[in-house]
């Protein structure tokens, strides 16, 4: 074969395989598309699986009132049972590539280890790691079936947890890949909640306690208990906080730049945390009337206001995690093993013990940065 015809016959067969496309490529008709995935505990005490997947309406049905998704359920005692189960119930194969939330009943959270449930997930080399996980105080069955017939229940979690660093009642969202790496540590830790609200809406609302131990839900934590979590550890870049001036008037503080340095001191065994929140920010909202915003002494007293408020906050969120739960989810434990790493590999198995004995002194400044556009309200 001449050298010229050899070029052209390696180079027909290398356009035929570009030309030829994915080799391996499926319609998108000929796949069972899995945006949520819901986890219960069953009546027979067994794990509920629910797959929510889109429904796929043609431009001559829409308007007709078909529901814009189908929840599949199916129960058994390991999850990779339940999924083979749901062949005999779905038409195409299962694609989870697009998966966007799994959600997990507390109960079910509270009787079965959470590396339990998503073991099958986690090797599953087919299944991605970014889906968002939540906890719900409901059924996740229940969570799934809650539309407005325009939004997917699965797409609708998914983007108001994107709100996260809008409030202090919201702690950051979690993803499998963050589960994965908090159960390694065996540290406890939050999962967000997800519930029904006011008028059958879906909204996110406190958090689950994981005992790092167990890798089970422990206790709960209301908004309130979020707050102060959020002041403490100073990773929120957004949020506010509300108070009321000693007339009763409300007004609101806005964070625009919040940090926390945390101090552990051990002496005689005993550990002791020096906590030092530092935010600065504007006033957003205020009632107060007559108020001058300008008047040193008044934004003084503002920022005062806030610092109590705070302080509280904060307080009562510890109170509540050293004596209620005795569970360590705010990090203080890292704070310790940095500093004291020889007397932390000693402790390490028993430090919410140690956790829940400890001393927290919180120490809050408040800065008002800027009073908005309203200037001076007289």
């Amino acid at each position: 074969m001449k050298r010229k015809q050899f070029y052209i016959v390696v180079m027909s067969l290398f356009f035929l395989c570009v030309l030829s496309g994915c080799w391996d490529n499926q319609d998108i008709e000929e796949l069972t598309l899995v945006l949520g995935m819901g986890f219960d505990l069953s009546d027979q005490q067994k794990i509920k699986l629910i797959y929510q997947i889109p429904t796929i309406i043609s431009s001559t049905e829409s308007g007709s009132g078909q529901s814009i998704y189908q929840n599949y359920i199916s129960e058994g005692e390991a999850v990779h049972e339940i999924i083979r189960d749901g062949a005999t119930k779905l038409p195409n194969p299962i694609y989870t590539h697009h998966l966007k939330v799994i959600i997990i009943d507390q109960e079910l959270a509270e009787n079965y280890k959470l590396s339990f449930i998503l073991d099958q997930i986690f090797r599953d080399n087919v299944s991605r790691l970014s889906p968002k996980i939540f906890l719900t105080d409901k059924k996740a069955e229940e969570i799934l079936n809650v539309s407005d017939d325009s939004e997917i229940p699965s797409v609708y979690i998914d983007s108001i947890s994107d709100n996260e660093q809008s409030t202090m009642k919201l702690i950051s969202s979690m993803s499998l890949i963050d589960l994965s790496a908090d159960l390694m540590s065996s540290q406890s830790f939050l999962m967000p909640n997800v519930t029904i609200g006011e008028n059958n809406s879906l909204q996110l609302k406190g958090a689950g306690v994981i005992n790092g131990k167990e890798q089970k839900l422990i206790g709960s934590l209301n908004e309130q208990d979020l707050q102060g979590i959020n002041w403490i550890k100073g990773e929120k870049q957004g949020g506010m906080i509300k108070i009321h001036h000693k007339s009763g008037q409300v007004a609101i503080y806005e964070v625009k730049h919040l940090s926390s340095k945390i101090s552990p001191t051990l002496h005689n065994d005993t550990v002791t945390f020096d906590v030092k929140i530092t935010a600065d920010g504007w006033i957003s909202e205020d009632w107060e009337f007559p108020g001058d915003a300008f008047d040193e002494k008044y934004i003084k007293e503002f920022e005062d206001l806030v610092e109590e408020e705070v302080l509280k906050y904060a307080e009562e969120a510890t109170d509540k995690l050293q004596h209620e739960l005795k569970t360590d989810v705010i990090g203080l434990g890292n704070q310790f093993r940095m500093k004291y790493p020889k007397k932390w590999e000693k402790i390490k198995k028993d430090w919410n013990a140690y956790f829940a004995t400890s001393t927290i002194n919180y120490d809050v400044e408040i800065n008002v940065t800027n009073m908005g556009s309203a200037g001076s309200k007289k």
